[in-house]
């Protein structure tokens, strides 16, 4: 049988994946970045750890930084490399300082997030790759440079009709009920919780009482209490 501390460390755990789940979130190395590197973001990325990249899709790559200097202006480049091939491919990167807004007019030691696009090449292989994103200032200082893992795949056809079901409220129906499960487990392993913790409270107040049967002495309490003596019966002689 599961003790309270048990379920509620589950029902915590259960709870953390389903909130990390739909996390777009990535693991990522530093190649070298001036900057100070807070977090990396791609969308869509169904994987933090390998990202697949469509081919002829749209990627959008987030990162937030801290500068200790002043930025007034911003460049970026990608590149991906592919897998067991000494080159790498540049890819055509959308969303530079013009299409930042004040991104590239902040305070140094400011925490700024930037975000940007890039295409992935109908022309490129499936397969593994090395992709690598680069941050220049108004100087061509390297800002950033974060290397992440991720694949090139295939898109959905619409030829083989495979579609993706969605749900009345907009999202895609698998999404729907995996935050439906999430929930039910959820409510189940807190419910265990609160029965768990009632029934060690009710067994604790018993210990405290001056009568327990024989039989239930060691089973509940752990205690081994004298027998008890004859309850009086009035009218005997």
């Amino acid at each position: 049988m599961l003790s309270c501390k048990k379920v509620l460390k589950c029902a915590l755990l259960v709870l953390a994946y389903c909130i990390y789940a739909d996390g777009t979130f990535v693991h990522y190395a530093n190649c070298g970045s001036k900057a100070k590197v807070i977090w990396v973001q791609v969308d869509p990325c169904d994987d933090p750890y390998d990202c697949s990249l469509m081919k002829g899709g749209s990627v959008t790559f987030t990162v937030q930084l801290i500068s200790d200097n002043a930025i007034k202006n911003l460049s970026s480049a990608a590149y991906v490399k592919l897998a067991r091939l000494p080159h790498q491919v540049k890819l055509p990167v959308f969303g530079a300082c013009e299409n930042a807004g004040s991104t590239c007019n902040v305070q140094a030691g400011s925490a700024v997030t930037y975000r940007t696009q890039f295409l992935i090449s109908k022309r490129l292989p499936k397969i593994d790759v090395t992709f690598r994103f680069l941050l220049f200032d108004q100087n061509q200082e390297m800002l950033v440079c974060v290397r992440l893992i991720a694949h090139i795949d295939e898109p959905i056809s619409s030829t083989n009709n495979s579609t993706l079901e969605m749900a009345p409220s907009g999202q895609p129906r698998e999404v729907v009920v995996a935050i439906a499960v999430c929930s039910i487990c959820i409510v189940v392993l807190v419910a265990l919780a609160v029965y768990f913790a009632y029934k060690k409270i009710k067994q604790r107040r018993k210990c405290e009482g001056q009568y327990w049967p024989a039989y239930e002495e060691e089973k509940n309490c752990g205690q081994n209490l004298p027998p008890l003596p004859p309850p009086a019966i009035e009218g005997l002689i």
